[in-house]
């Protein structure tokens, strides 16, 4: 069972605290964003099992008040990756300076692009932060650092409680055409989302009805203001 919280900023400086923890079967990552401006996002990624025992996984929009079934694939950190994969030991971007930390990399090589993880630890061996390259032909590197705030083994149960976690908000998935657009209506007026806005996803004000939760949700965290 690992236990991962770490904190990093993009490129316009919004702030992000992420908690990831698996213990094999299960998922869960939680993102808290601080933003600058615009839309501060407080969202999760859940895996538990079904009554059946096959794998089923929520988004939860706690800011949007709002969940939904969805599809976890690519939902993972990156400290999980190296640790579930067998990747190649490199040292093509290990910096030069490294402040005195042991610093080992890993590279995914795939079909149209190239991941290389480098992990930064101390002198007592705890990892402190680390890099995540893209290299795609063609484009510019898009490389996010992330601080370790703590890294541990087991978690507590309560991250899983679906109940405690969806208490107070939408069922996405249950709701009709009717409350669906009257929601997302709503939530448009709240965050000053326009109908040019709509229409630049393809999406006009009365096609809310049949809109699509994590649409819905890119489309406010595009249009926010």
């Amino acid at each position: 069972t690992l236990v991962e919280k770490k904190s990093y900023s993009d490129t316009e400086n919004d702030f992000y605290e992420v908690t990831t923890a698996s213990d094999g079967e299960r998922v869960f990552i939680h993102n808290a964003e601080n933003a600058e401006e615009g839309f501060s996002s407080d969202n999760y990624y859940i895996r538990t099992k079904d009554e059946n025992g096959a794998p089923e996984d929520r988004f939860i929009e706690k800011t949007l008040g709002l969940y939904t079934l969805t599809d976890m694939d690519g939902m993972k950190s990156a400290v999980l990756d190296v640790y579930n994969g067998d990747l190649a030991v490199t040292s093509g971007r290990i910096p030069e300076e490294t402040n005195d930390m042991t610093v080992e990399e890993y590279t995914y090589t795939g079909e149209t692009y190239i991941t290389v993880y480098d992990f930064f630890f101390d002198n007592e061996g705890e990892l402190k932060k680390y890099t995540v390259c893209w290299s795609v032909e063609g484009e510019d590197d898009l490389v996010m650092t992330s601080e370790i705030v703590s890294f541990d083994e087991g978690f507590d149960e309560s991250l899983f409680d679906l109940d405690s976690l969806t208490i107070g908000l939408k069922d996405f998935d249950a709701l009709t055409a009717e409350e669906r657009e009257s929601f997302c209506r709503e939530i448009c007026v709240n965050y000053d989302i326009y109908n040019d806005d709509l229409f630049e996803q393809g999406f006009t004000s009365d096609s809310l009805g049949n809109i699509g939760c994590l649409d819905f949700v890119k489309l406010v965290y595009t249009y926010a203001k």
